[in-house]
């Protein structure tokens, strides 16, 4: 069925004037937790080159996902080979006059931009890192992927940046500033402390998959695709064990559609879909829950795979299986992996590893009374190529959703060394200067660790009552007939230069009760907290706060106005009869 010439499209949202009061309202609070941990808002374009976004460094998943245009300018920034940038050679470029086309991107995220940046103002001198750097930064990314399963092509990230510390302690400073921002939301977006109860942090490691792979005996022309696909279960696993009972329950159907067409793709027998189908639909006793269900087939395709492409051992399969399943605290993923993987140089780094995660888990720092549970995944990733070490993604189910990550993070350098290489090389070609030299190599703070929340994940689990999302009370000026619409005008714009929220209602005659109802219960329902009427001799309040339903209107002086609202405003007590 072909969409509505006048529908949106799939993967976009419309936002109402009272979702988006909410989502300024988690957004603002985000902001004011990060400034309260030293963090300094910055803007960055919703368009960047397509070379700062090359999938050697952010991973095919992220690449794929890219919309890209071009445009027509002479600016220029370095291609690596086959960016599909429309370049002939660079120096000749560089020299020419006319403008040229280059591919461009709407930016898949914010980091790579906040990078780019960072490094452009580094080789100018406008910054130095001899102290670290915190940024925060807000704003559209767009992915182009399947809308299926409640995905969104056009999102909202709010995020933090620590650049120049490579320490253990700024990796902990980014943990606890994810929790306080779930914690600062708990009064200023009114969500219930319950929700709280069921956040879970995942950790995890970029190098970890491939150590765990190493020490198996993988060798290191197959680790890569072996990783790929764990990978990819790590985030088919967590997505449908943390969905709530009824978002799991509407995508079941598609869920097992997608999993048997994968299957078939790689020549299931007869047999084993009519068993995973009966499996799924609980026949014959099977006491696997479907959850468990679609775990095991998807493993089995993995096991089938692996014993086709004869990538290791039978051993190293069934360990490799094991560890799959595998997300719990740390002390069970240390003894799974002392237990699993063969003494070695690659077993001795992986629980190093494990060491500086359980340090990270386990810090006692206030903020982490937002936490459910800590637990590590040895193969979790975030779908990013450019994470050195450790990641993290915060969880918790949203109604309606098989999405349940409200943050993620870590940390990565790779990015930041990358960029300052392809600027030096611009800044060697323009100069006309030989390949050795130019700017210096990128300083050895040139590091970073941040996170993103996903702001529309983010109002879905912060979701309350309709009616509690009503704007901030505010006072609607009625005037009681057109000749004093005037003195209402004059009214209102004097109430907006004392700070307040005015809203001018179109004339409701004095004999019309039913019109001026109809404005009065309006403002109720919208959460307005006064309705002034304006009439010909006086000016009467009405209060519409709820402990003050049973008041009658009353009449009041402009002065006696004033300081009531001045009342309200800076004290917010209900103000007194009288």
């Amino acid at each position: 069925m072909e969409p509505h010439a006048f529908s949106r499209p799939a993967g976009f949202h419309d936002f109402d004037a009272p979702q988006t009061r909410q989502r300024d309202d988690i957004e603002a609070s985000l902001l004011r937790c990060f400034a309260g941990f030293g963090y300094d808002a910055i803007t960055v374009p919703s368009v960047e080159y397509a070379d700062l976004y090359h999938p050697a460094r952010i991973g095919d998943e992220l690449y794929h996902q890219l919309i890209m245009a071009r445009l027509a300018e002479s600016a220029r920034f370095p291609a690596d080979p086959g960016s599909g940038a429309a370049r002939a050679d660079l120096p000749d470029e560089l020299a020419a006059d006319g403008d040229i086309s280059y591919d461009v991107v709407l930016r898949p995220d914010l980091t790579a931009p906040v990078a780019r940046m960072v490094v452009t103002r580094l080789q100018s001198g406008a910054i130095d890192l001899r102290d670290p750097l915190r940024l925060a930064v807000s704003g559209q990314v767009f992915r182009n992927r399947s809308p299926e399963g409640g995905a969104l092509k056009e999102l909202r990230h709010v995020g933090a940046e620590l650049i120049g510390d490579d320490g253990a302690l700024a990796d902990r400073e980014i943990l606890d500033l994810a929790c306080s921002g779930l914690a600062s939301l708990g009064g200023e977006a009114e969500i219930p402390d319950a929700r709280y109860a069921a956040i879970d942090l995942r950790l995890g490691h970029a190098r970890l998959p491939d150590l765990v792979l190493e020490a198996l005996g993988v060798g290191a022309p197959e680790r890569p695709r072996l990783q790929a696909q764990l990978e990819a279960f790590d985030a088919y696993r967590c997505r449908i064990q943390r969905a709530d009972a009824r978002s799991f329950a509407r995508a079941l159907p598609s869920l097992a559609r997608e999993l048997l067409a994968r299957l078939r793709r790689q020549g299931v027998a007869p047999e084993q879909e009519r068993a995973l189908v009966q499996r799924l639909e609980g026949g014959e006793g099977d006491r696997a829950t479907p959850r468990e269900a679609l775990q095991d087939a998807w493993l089995a395709d993995l096991e089938c795979r692996w014993r086709r492409a004869k990538l290791l051992p039978e051993a190293g399969i069934t360990a490799l299986l094991g560890l799959a399943r595998l997300e719990a605290e740390v002390v069970t993923i240390r003894a799974a992996l002392q237990e699993t993987l063969p003494p070695g140089p690659a077993r001795a780094a992986v629980l190093a590893i494990v060491d500086e995660l359980e340090a990270l888990a386990h810090a006692p720092d206030a903020s982490r009374r937002v936490l459910r549970q800590a637990s590590v995944a040895p193969f979790m990733q975030r779908g990013l190529g450019y994470y050195s070490g450790f990641v993290f993604e915060l969880h918790a189910p949203a109604p309606g959703s098989l999405h349940t990550r409200l943050c993620g993070g870590g940390r990565y350098g790779d990015l930041y060394d990358w960029i300052y290489e392809r600027a030096r090389q611009t800044q060697r070609l323009r100069s006309g200067a030989a390949p050795g030299d130019g700017a210096p190599s990128a300083p050895q703070s040139l590091t970073s660790v941040g996170l993103a929340f996903g702001l529309d994940r983010l109002t879905e689990w912060a979701s309350v009552r309709r009616e509690d999302l009503r704007r901030p009370g505010g006072v609607v000026v009625l005037p009681g007939s057109q000749e004093e619409g005037l003195r209402a005008y004059a009214l209102a714009a004097i109430l907006r230069a004392q700070g307040a929220r005015v809203l001018l209602a179109r004339p409701a005659p004095i004999p019309d009760v039913s019109a001026r109802d109809r404005v009065v219960e309006g403002a109720r329902v919208a959460g307005e907290r006064f309705v002034v009427l304006v009439q010909a001799d006086r000016l009467e309040l009405i209060d519409l706060a709820p402990d003050h339903s049973l008041l009658a209107p009353r009449s009041v002086r402009q002065d006696e106005l004033l300081d009531i609202l001045t009342d309200v405003a800076a004290s917010r007590v209900e103000p007194r009869e009288g």
